[in-house]
C-alpha cells in the first residue's frame, strides 16, 4: 500500500511497534521523509527490514501518542478528504468525514 503511493494522501506515518518493512516499501518511505513527510515510531521499537533484519534509520521516536491527539487509544491519520481511525482493541478501521 505504501509503496503503491498510499503517502502521497498522508503527512504524517505513525509505525505500529516492532514492525518490519519490506526494502521496496522503506525506500519509498525514504523518498517521501526527504520531501517532508514525518515518520515516527515507538521510542525503543526502530522498524527493520524484513528481509534482513537491519535497523532502519527511518523517522524519529515518539515518547507517547499524545503528541498525536486523542488518548482514546486509536491512530488516526489524515488522508484530506477524510480521517482514518484505526482501533487496535477491535483490530479495525473506520472513514470518517472531516
Amino acid at each position: 500500500m505504501i509503496a503503491d503511493g498510499f503517502l502521497k494522501n498522508v503527512k504524517e506515518l505513525l509505525l505500529p511497534k516492532d514492525c518490519s518493512i519490506p526494502e521496496k516499501t522503506a525506500a519509498a518511505m525514504r523518498d517521501w521523509e526527504a520531501k517532508g513527510g514525518r515518520i515516527w515510531y515507538m521510542k525503543g521499537h526502530k522498524p527493520r527490514v524484513l528481509e534482513s533484519g537491519k535497523i532502519l534509520d527511518l523517522g524519529k521516536p515518539a515518547d507517547s501518542l499524545d503528541q498525536f491527539g486523542k488518548a482514546d487509544g486509536c491512530y488516526y491519520t489524515d488522508h484530506g478528504d477524510a480521517i482514518s481511525k484505526y482501533d487496535p482493541a477491535k483490530k479495525s478501521i473506520e472513514m470518517l468525514e472531516k
